[in-house]
């Protein structure tokens, strides 16, 4: 226990600072020991559920990968155009629709996007095209016209907070699983979790059912107040 302090200590830069840091005073020392005591407790019964677990088969390790692909496979991304119109330089809310309106007009008629973004949208050119963007990136209005559309589909006029929006769909990248092959190991590690985590949500149900488990509040509640 004394080398586990020492090395928690280092860890901090020394004792003080290990002190300064975990907010505790010298008289609280006793604490940190209880606390180490608890942490290798815990690990060693991390360690003993560990022990014996075998290794899966390879149908067994390929089925939990497609079972729980999620973590790799990447997110859809969209590329998109932007033409923005900005409130803050129009009085008039209702006659800046009605052009952005007009706008949209031209682009069903099949003039190009990118022409008429520079000639009327608020933001400079360099940011007419988005460049490739996933889901949390850009604002929520944005993305949620972005990701309903087709490739080469051209938005209705759509506001946000600031102010009116068009957009184009470029390019859809579509999600992408990374073979088993290359996260073997990976997917291997997380069903060996999966399976220590059962093993010690067994064992604590376990002793659950063999506790007796009393309310201490009820009987600090129900004993007659010290005179």
């Amino acid at each position: 226990i004394q080398a586990a302090v020492k090395q928690l200590h280092k860890d901090y830069g020394g004792e003080e600072a290990f002190l300064a840091t975990m907010g505790l005073n010298e008289g609280q020392k006793s604490f940190v020991d209880r606390q180490v005591v608890a942490n290798l407790k815990a690990d060693q019964l991390i360690a003993n559920f560990s022990k014996d677990l075998q290794h899966p088969e390879e149908d067994t390790l390929l089925a939990y990968y497609r079972e729980h692909s999620e973590p790799y496979t990447s997110e859809s991304r969209v590329r998109a155009l932007h033409i923005f119109k900005s409130l803050r330089q129009s009085e008039d809310k209702d006659q800046l629709f009605k052009e952005c309106c007009k706008v949209r007009e031209r682009l069903g008629s099949g003039e190009d996007f990118e022409t008429i973004a520079r000639e009327f949208s608020d933001k400079p050119a360099e940011e007419i095209d988005l460049g490739f963007f996933k889901r949390g990136e850009l604002m929520d209005e944005f993305e949620f016209v972005a990701f309903s559309m087709q490739v080469g589909e051209v938005s209705p006029v759509f506001s946000s907070y600031h102010g009116f929006h068009l957009a184009k769909v470029l390019e859809i990248e579509p999600p992408v699983t990374t073979p088993f092959e290359e996260v073997r190991e990976a997917v291997l590690e997380a069903w060996m979790q999966e399976q220590r985590t059962l093993r010690i949500q067994e064992y604590i149900q376990a002793l659950k059912s063999k506790a007796e488990i009393k309310d201490i509040e009820e009987e600090i509640e129900s004993e007659p107040p010290k005179v």
